[in-house]
């Protein structure tokens, strides 16, 4: 099976490599590793211990980000190295202040791994959520540098566990610990003969917790809801944006209640992208870079940069989050730990989180514009149904807390 792998990665390799004078995240890709060894040999070796932490993207930086932060408060003496496969979590956190240095993980081919090894020696890695690189991982184990696995999932119908994948399965026996958000995950892999599994729950309510106290006040934001009833766009695609769009134009003259009011942030905020939120809206759309200039009688505003969403929940009334008609649900945790209730598509069942805040009547599937306006009405029309179900959320978030104190004393332990 590993064969596969191997010969896999070389495929993979010469594809981005064909691709990328014209595909600028494959070129971000190749170039971001070309110089690697030689900008790690200007830095190491350091007289600190380094500490190693690795997501593939911006997603799983998010969600290991809490703990390491918790690791810089308790051991400032620490060389922390943060490295990331895409260039997408890259580029938007090269310049994180808590890591001592940001790069690109190498390609997980033999000898890079080892090249990188010897440069950093580090004195653990820790890998964040869904990340096995069979080279790396094999390397470490053979050094007998502890590798731990942060804030897991894991499922059935995963490779690890199909009579294909045993090759999969024993590199999990390769971790010194394996940190995983459920107990399910726990006793799947207890099931296998892996044993040293931890269940510390789920980083990223810690770090939305967080972010959810701190008031960072936005007097453009606030002043655009001006008291309306707002519902905030979350990382939406074109599903999400017509059914606002439809909601919008059936909605905005009724008089019976606060003055309805959108605030869309597009997963993709490309400009023809931009352009086609604006076509559905017309002139009552204000872009939030211009919203100083001209934004009195505007009741859509359009969010045309990345980074402010988890600030902007805490303005709105009802989170309707997009990729539950795509790929799949994106950060629902943000709404939820400003108090929102939360409507989202139909394909939520690998997101344990978005079950639990349903069976709490907390958040809301749908299929289609029926079923979204038939779970607004009584949130424009019943005050209690709308306090209910963000209170639900609420608490939800407070229930969950404390998986970074958990996480962080499990990779400390015996080190």
């Amino acid at each position: 099976m590993l064969i596969l792998y191997q010969i896999g990665l070389w495929i993979y390799y010469l594809a981005a490599w064909v691709i990328s004078p014209f595909k600028p995240k494959a070129r971000n890709w190749i170039q971001g590793r070309k110089d690697l060894s030689h900008h790690l040999s200007s830095v190491f070796p350091v007289k600190q211990r380094v500490i190693w932490f690795h997501a593939a993207s911006l997603g799983e930086f998010e969600q290991g980000r809490p703990v390491i932060e918790a690791w810089r408060e308790k051991h400032p003496e620490d060389f922390i190295l943060l490295s990331f496969y895409s260039p997408s979590g890259y580029e938007l956190r090269k310049n994180y202040s808590q890591a001592n240095l940001v790069c690109y993980l190498p390609f997980d081919f033999p000898g890079q791994v080892r090249r990188f090894i010897n440069l950093v020696q580090p004195e653990i890695l820790v890998l964040i959520k869904y990340e096995f690189w069979p080279n790396l991982i094999k390397q470490l184990s053979f050094r007998k540098i502890p590798v731990f696995l942060l804030s897991a999932r894991f499922r059935p119908d995963q490779l690890f566990f199909k009579w294909y994948g045993k090759a999969y399965l024993n590199l999990l026996r390769k971790f010194r610990k394996i940190l995983v958000q459920d107990i399910e995950s726990k006793t799947l892999l207890e099931a296998h003969g892996i044993s040293e599994v931890f269940v510390t729950g789920d980083t990223r309510i810690d770090q939305v917790f967080s972010i959810s106290q701190k008031v960072v006040e936005m007097a453009d934001i606030e002043k655009f809801t001006d008291n309306s009833f707002v519902i905030i766009g979350g990382s939406t695609w074109p599903p999400e944006e017509a059914i606002l769009q439809k909601y919008f134009e059936e909605n905005a003259r009724d008089t019976s209640g606060r003055k309805l009011k959108l605030i869309i942030a597009p997963h993709d905020i490309r400009e023809a992208h931009l352009k086609k939120i604006e076509n559905r809206f017309g002139s009552v759309c204000i872009r939030y870079s211009h919203i100083g200039s001209d934004s009195k009688d505007r009741r859509v505003l359009l969010i045309d940069n990345i980074g402010i969403l988890s600030r902007l929940y805490r303005y709105g009334d009802v989170a309707f989050v997009g990729g539950g008609f795509g790929r799949g649900l994106h950060n629902i945790l943000e709404p939820a730990a400003h108090g929102l209730p939360i409507i989202f598509g139909p394909r939520y069942h690998k997101f344990p989180e978005a079950k639990e805040l349903i069976q709490k009547k907390a958040a809301f599937t749908i299929k289609k514009y029926d079923e979204f306006m038939g779970v607004m009405v009584p949130f424009r029309k019943e005050k209690n149904a709308l306090s209910f179900a963000g209170a639900a959320s609420r608490e939800y978030t407070k229930s969950q807390l404390g998986a970074t104190t958990l996480s962080i004393s499990c990779l400390m332990e015996k080190l």
